[in-house]
Formats: structure tokens, sequence, C-alpha cells
């Protein structure tokens, strides 16, 4: 996870993604939208972690990985999850292919 002064970037990340790992991702991504939404509900075992959210617009999911099927990604880029995946010559992310989820 990482942020900016306005979203949180989560990324999962494995050798070869898996729909469970999508599945976790998505799970991830709606809990943290939640706190975004109504930090004041939520309380975390970090001191002045929510503190940290507040103010965010919203979270960016990613998913990457070395062996990424083809049908996989192609799901997460209907859901408007960027994918991170090896090219050949290193990697390549489906913004670079237009997908713009923020």
């Amino acid at each position: 996870m990482a942020k900016n002064s306005r979203w949180v970037v989560v990324n999962e990340a494995n050798a070869t993604p898996h729909k469970e790992d999508l599945e976790k991702l998505q799970s991830s991504i709606s809990k943290l939208r939640a706190v975004l939404k109504t930090p004041e509900y939520f309380a975390t075992d970090v001191a002045g972690l929510i503190d940290q959210l507040i103010g965010l617009e919203d979270v960016v999911p990613v998913m990457s990985g070395h062996y990424f099927e083809h049908s996989l990604q192609q799901l997460c880029h209907r859901l408007g999850i960027i994918t991170v995946v090896r090219n050949g010559e290193g990697y390549t992310s489906s913004l670079s292919e237009g997908l713009h989820c923020f």
C-alpha cells in the first residue's frame, strides 16, 4: 500500500495471480473505501493510521504478477483494476493501454 495526497494504491502482487487473489484484492478495496468514506466508524491497532487516510479521495487497485493469465488480466480491466505484467523486456501496466480507473 502506498499513498499520495489524493489516493491510496493497493497492489496485490503474486508470481502467478489467481482469481482468489483478485477476490482478496476486491475485499480489501471495499473495506478501505468504506474507511475513506466514514473514518469515524473505524479503529486500528496502529496509532494514527486512520488519520493518515482522512482526506484521501479513493483507492487505486493494482494487481501484478510474472505469469498472469490473459483471461484474468481482462477481468481486472473490466473491473477497473490496473494490471502490471511482464512484457518480455520488463514490465508494463494497463495504464499504458488506456485504462483509467481514477
